[in-house]
């Protein structure tokens, strides 16, 4: 932004660059389903265009960006992952499309999604992760952690209804914002659980995550769950030190077969971290459950009925995932509500929770499920990695105010990114890592 901003670079020349990044290494991480390519370059056009006449907008102004592939973007197609899809195409944009284009991002690709947003397998195959290429990226922003990861575009746009932002955030080294839920407005976007579903930006820095929320959070007179009176505020001058900070104590202690021993030094690293800052932490006990995948499951039943009825539900590669839309569809109307009278319950006793602390430092898994159904905010941040090679995170939910961690942090309802970006990128893993070595590679790669 600041090349952009100083004349150094112009918005074509960056939108050339990374068009030709997604040509080049699309093939190995196959993380594309379609360029944008037209309407990229007649983006960068007026973008260069308007800077030249002093016209602007800020720091987004002329960054490409990727659509995770259940965003709509008028003129292209967006097939949800699936094969039954692949020629779907909608007449108008998504509003966090919309909203871009005012801050002058340009759109360069829609990302891979998993089929209907489940994993990282979609009709085109598996999308890979740029830190090691044999194994997935995590799901189902799978293109948008890997395209992301790699550098191919500048920032994305994923969704998350039980983990797919923060999981391909945590397997490929991003910070990734899964945001309170009806701070961004889903409209033109596809519905995986009514309830559940949020948008977020995943991004090589929390600074980055802040700037992009900022121009896609708040109504927009479409999406009725958006809150009107909630703005969105970042101050990075905060003293970290007046932070209350908890950490999700058992989570550090507890054995679980999905991580390994080098996430759970990286961890308790982390923790370590923090109090060598002068931040006190609190350890803090965490509400836990098991409805979250029971009701996303019925909603998705309820989104998908015609779908199944029709039978093109057979195109679905996932034989599991084809069988739990037709399972979940005959679930009791009572148990659903039974189950969200239990959510509403648990959604009281983790406000409860979050009361003496302004954000919840935690190990990302063992909160998604949790915040998930609350919807409060969460913010995976990389914190080192594992002996395969894998970038690892941890997670943050806001509280209002939020605050540092460089795991899982869980805070309250509203504004997740104040705090916590500013220390992340200022003390954190961003200090040494590529954040500066890319910004002189772009200078020299547009300059060449």
């Amino acid at each position: 932004a600041h090349l952009i901003k100083t004349k150094q670079v112009k918005p074509s020349e960056l939108t050339s660059m990374y068009l030709a990044r997604l040509k080049k290494y699309n093939p190995i991480l196959n993380c594309v389903v379609n360029l944008t390519e037209r309407r990229a370059i007649e983006q960068a056009k007026k973008a260069d265009e308007e800077i030249k006449s002093g016209k602007y907008k800020g720091p987004l102004h002329g960054i490409p960006w990727g659509a995770k592939d259940i965003i709509s973007a008028k003129g292209y197609k967006t097939t949800w992952g699936a094969a039954a899809f692949k020629d779907q195409e909608f007449d108008f944009d998504a509003t966090v499309v919309e909203r871009l284009d005012q801050a002058g991002a340009i759109l360069v690709a829609k990302l891979s999604t998993g089929e209907l947003a489940f994993g990282d397998q979609w009709y085109g195959g598996r999308t890979n992760n740029p830190w090691n290429i044999n194994v997935g990226s995590g799901g189902s922003s799978a293109g948008s952690g890997s395209a992301t990861a790699a550098g191919l575009v500048g920032f994305s746009i994923g969704t998350d209804t039980g983990g797919s932002m923060l999981s391909p955030s945590s397997r490929c080294g991003l910070v990734g914002i899964r945001p309170t839920f009806g701070r961004v407005s889903r409209y033109g976007v596809m519905a995986a659980g009514f309830s559940l579903d949020k948008i977020g930006p995943m991004c090589r820095s929390a600074e980055d995550c802040a700037i992009v929320l900022h121009a896609i959070a708040g109504p927009d007179g479409q999406d009725m769950a958006v809150n009107n009176n909630v703005p969105f505020s970042w101050d990075g001058n905060q003293d970290i030190k007046k932070i209350r900070v908890g950490y999700f104590s058992d989570a550090f202690e507890r054995s679980d077969k999905r991580v390994s021993q080098d996430e759970i030094v990286n961890a308790k690293k982390t923790l370590e971290d923090l109090r060598s800052m002068g931040i006190s932490l609190k350890p803090i006990t965490v509400p836990e459950n098991n409805l979250t995948f029971f009701i996303e499951y019925i909603e998705r039943a309820a989104g998908f009925e015609e779908f199944v009825r029709s039978g093109n539900d057979a195109t679905i590669k996932n034989t599991r995932h084809r069988k739990d839309q037709r399972v979940f569809k005959l679930t009791p109307a009572v148990d659903y509500l039974q189950a969200n009278r239990i959510r509403m319950l648990l959604m009281q006793e983790y406000h409860n929770t979050m009361q003496d602390i302004d954000v919840l430092v935690a190990p990302w898994r063992s909160v998604n499920d949790l915040t998930s159904m609350t919807g409060h905010p969460v913010a995976s941040i990389p914190n080192g990695f594992t002996s395969q090679g894998l970038d690892w995170n941890g997670q943050i939910t806001d509280s209002s105010s939020p605050i540092p961690t460089d795991l899982s942090s869980i805070l309250e309802y509203g504004n997740l990114v104040s705090l916590s970006c500013f220390i992340f990128d200022t003390w954190f893993f961003w200090k040494k890592s590529i954040r500066y070595q890319a910004r002189y590679q772009i200078r020299n790669e547009v300059t060449k």
